[in-house]
C-alpha cells in the first residue's frame, strides 16, 4: 500500500507540477478549413506579390511567437516561391527592417491546397504593438496562387486584418480594408518567452513528486540491502 502511494505521489507531482510551468496561446481563423474562401492572385509581378496579415498580442503574457501556418493553392503551371517576413506595423506600412525572414518556401502542385508551417520563428514580441506577417513572392516571373482567407470576409481576428501590396519591394505602399475587416486563414502560436515563476501549488506538487521519488528509491535501496 505504501509503495503504491509513493508511486502515485511521483506521477501526480512530477507530471502535473511540471505541466503547469508551461503555457501557450493559439490564434486560429481556420474555422472552415483552408479551402473555403480564397484571395487571388498572389505571385508574380502581373499580380500581387505581397499578401499579409496584421496582428497584435495585446497584453498577453505569451510573448514569444513560435509558429505561423497558412495555405496556398497553386493556380498556374509554374510554382510560386516566397518568404514569410515579420515586421512591425504602423497601421498603413511596415516599420524598420524585417524582424524575421523564413527560408525560401514554395508551392509544388497545381490545383492543390498546400499548408505551410513555419515553426522556427522564436521571435519575442512587445505587448500592445502591431505587427505584420507577410508572404513575399520573389519569383516575379513565376507562377501565382490563391491564398486561403476567412469565409465571407468574416472578422475572426479583430486585432488584425488582411493587407496587400502590389509594389514589389516598396513596403510603404500597402492597401488596407480592401478585404473589409476579413483575415487570412492562419494559425499562430505564441508561448511564454521565459519560464514563469512557479506558483505555490506548482511548488507543492513538484515537491510531493520529488519527495515520493526519494522515498520510493530509499525503499528500493533498503529492500535490496
Amino acid at each position: 500500500m505504501k509503495k503504491n502511494l509513493l508511486f502515485v505521489l511521483v506521477v501526480v507531482g512530477l507530471v502535473f507540477g511540471t505541466a503547469s510551468l508551461s503555457s501557450a496561446t493559439i490564434i486560429d481563423t481556420t474555422t472552415n478549413g483552408y479551402d473555403s474562401v480564397q484571395i487571388i492572385n498572389f505571385g508574380n509581378s502581373l499580380y500581387t506579390d505581397h499578401y499579409g496579415q496584421t496582428f497584435n498580442i495585446g497584453s498577453d503574457t505569451d510573448t514569444q511567437l513560435d509558429s505561423v501556418s497558412f495555405a496556398l493553392n497553386q493556380i498556374s503551371a509554374a510554382n510560386v516561391t516566397f518568404n514569410l517576413n515579420i515586421y512591425e506595423w504602423t497601421g498603413s506600412s511596415v516599420s524598420g527592417p524585417a524582424l524575421f525572414t523564413s527560408s525560401p518556401l514554395g508551392t509544388t502542385t497545381q490545383n492543390s491546397w498546400e499548408t505551410f508551417l513555419i515553426d522556427d520563428i522564436g521571435l519575442s514580441l512587445s505587448n500592445n504593438t502591431n505587427y505584420l506577417f507577410e508572404l513575399d513572392a520573389f519569383n516575379t516571373l513565376g507562377g501565382y496562387a490563391q491564398v486561403a482567407a476567412t469565409p465571407n470576409k468574416l472578422d475572426l481576428y479583430s486585432p488584425g486584418m488582411f493587407v496587400y501590396s502590389n509594389y514589389q519591394d516598396q513596403y510603404s505602399n500597402w492597401t488596407t480594408g480592401y478585404w473589409g475587416s476579413g483575415d487570412l486563414a492562419f494559425v499562430m502560436e505564441t508561448s511564454s518567452a521565459a519560464a514563469p515563476v512557479p506558483e505555490p501549488t506548482t511548488i507543492l506538487l513538484m515537491g510531493a513528486g520529488l519527495f515520493g521519488l526519494a522515498g520510493y528509491n530509499r525503499k528500493r535501496f533498503n529492500k535490496q540491502s
